[in-house]
């Protein structure tokens, strides 16, 4: 009895390290431990898996269909690095990618320097994501850049074209619409232009205008163009001594204040609506 004793002692103690040794292997954690699928494995160090085969080394299928279903998923944390990298000794691109579905069989190996999007950042080894259409990347404006020849239009720099608000532009626009009912005291102009600080215009009898500029120097601005909007009558303008209700309305500050008159063909004073303009001498 002794002797089975000793028997079953020692076959236990066998057993043990056997089962310890196989819950080790399987727990796939650390270096020489065994890869379990469908568990999470664990290790500080290079896994390589080297051959010569005609297919491929290694392949994963996944037949889910659900939205996040991938063959394979690879997740870095470098700031420099690429989460993945190809490399190719041989001829061939270093990445590509092949669509199978119904009625679309396409190896697309341009897309593989983002592998679906997944790569945000870095570059695909003997892919040449360098170019856009064969161009590089210095032929291309930046966001912030200037154009070549920007400072020019048709070779000439922009001192050559007239600019705004300066001798012999425009410095007023406005459209008065003139009529029996026009307001009796200085009303702002809708729309039109002007480099100063507002159009006015005010009736001060039957076919006679006042029209101000708020901020534009009159006496060094006296030229004015003036037109009724329906080029049948006569309509005349000339620089007058701004009045009182003309300095309440523009306040402090430079001002120009025109009288314009409309007149019929046969010379009668009538309402008439007009555009004006004053010009920068």
């Amino acid at each position: 009895m002794k002797l089975t004793f000793v028997k079953g002692v020692v076959l236990g103690a066998v057993t043990s390290m056997l089962t310890l040794s196989a819950t080790t292997a399987l727990a796939g954690t650390g270096i020489g431990a065994v890869f379990n699928l469908g568990k999470v494995n664990k290790v500080n160090s290079t896994s390589t898996l080297t051959g010569s085969t005609r297919g491929s080394m290694l392949k994963v299928a996944d037949t889910g269909t659900g939205i996040m279903a991938r063959g394979i998923r690879v997740i870095g944390s470098s700031a420099s690095a690429p989460a993945i990298e190809a490399d190719n000794t041989g001829a061939g691109l270093a990445g590509g990618i092949r669509e199978q579905r119904p009625g679309r069989d396409v190896q697309d190996p341009v897309r593989a320097a983002a592998v679906r999007g997944h790569l945000q950042r870095g570059m695909v080894r003997n892919l040449n994501a360098y170019l856009l259409d064969g161009v590089t990347a210095a032929a291309f404006l930046p966001y912030n850049g200037t154009a070549v020849n920007a400072s020019a239009l048709g070779g000439i720099a922009a001192a050559q074209y007239q600019q705004a608000c300066s001798h012999g532009s425009i410095l007023t626009f406005a459209h008065v619409p003139a009529s029996a009912d026009f307001s009796s005291g200085y009303a702002a102009l809708a729309g039109g232009f002007t480099c100063g600080g507002g159009n006015y215009a005010k009736p001060v009898g039957q076919g006679d205008y006042r029209v101000l500029g708020c901020g534009i120097n009159g006496t060094a601005n006296p030229v004015a163009l003036v037109t009724d909007t329906s080029f049948s009558d006569f309509v005349g303008t000339q620089l007058v001594t701004a009045d009182a209700d003309a300095v309440s309305t523009c306040g402090s500050g430079t001002l120009s204040e025109f009288k314009v008159t409309t007149r019929d063909t046969s010379g009668v004073a009538l309402d008439e609506p007009f555009n004006f303009a004053q010009l920068g001498n």
